[in-house]
């Protein structure tokens, strides 16, 4: 498996990896995902199979501030789930991220959504606060996160939540996602003057209400 940066020419492979991974409703566009491959605040990585096409296996997506990252979105191949890709994606983000000067990197995940709290987890990320309701009555949301500065884990510890899944952050869907279906980014313990937490859609992703970033079942 390669980890590496994504271009335009492997959207088509990025907007069949979103069908796998979401319902319809759910699903970015190819708008989305071109703002998102051409945003200069954006890093987007794929995992592909040099033996296989190269077959793109995974994607994951974060937003750039000045010191704090968002993980955005990220879809693991329903053939390559239980094959690490999703943690391998994740960790290889934070690398990057290390270049860009980022101290942290946030998301939000369902709290019901065990194989991809266990995939975080073992990614180095920890638990701030919830976010009551944000996926709907009943299903809150756990804002997550990891310092980027951090050593991160050996890619051989497996957190037990994750030897007996599929890597997924979305148990019900086929894919891993975003921190939500796309919208406000993930806060911090409270309100966060340098970044406010908001619980409508995006006004820089306008065609999503929330990020999910869990559509992969990584």
């Amino acid at each position: 498996m390669i980890l590496r940066r994504a271009t335009a020419a492997d959207l088509p492979a990025v907007l069949a990896l979103e069908q796998t991974g979401f319902p319809a409703r759910e699903q970015w566009s190819e708008i989305s995902w071109r703002g998102e491959l051409d945003g200069s605040d954006r890093i987007v990585l794929v995992a592909v199979d040099p033996d296989a096409g190269p077959a793109v296996l995974g994607v994951i997506t974060f937003l750039i501030g000045p010191d704090t990252a968002d993980l955005m979105r990220i879809i693991v191949a329903p053939a390559a789930r239980g094959r690490r890709v999703g943690r391998g994606l994740v960790r290889a983000g934070l690398l990057h991220l290390r270049t860009r000067g980022v101290e942290q990197l946030l998301l939000e995940v369902r709290h019901d959504n065990a194989p991809a709290i266990g995939l975080y987890r073992g990614c180095g990320f920890t638990t701030l606060h919830t976010r009551a309701d944000y996926y709907g009555p009943g299903a809150d949301a756990l804002v997550m996160r990891a310092p980027v500065e951090a050593d991160l884990p050996p890619l051989e510890d497996r957190p037990r939540s994750e030897s007996t899944r599929p890597e997924s952050a979305r148990p019900e869907s086929t894919g891993l996602g975003s921190t939500g279906p796309d919208s406000a980014r993930p806060g911090s313990t409270g309100p966060d003057p340098a970044r406010p937490a908001s619980t409508g859609p995006d006004p820089a992703r306008p065609e999503h209400t929330r990020h999910d970033p869990e559509g992969m079942n990584a």
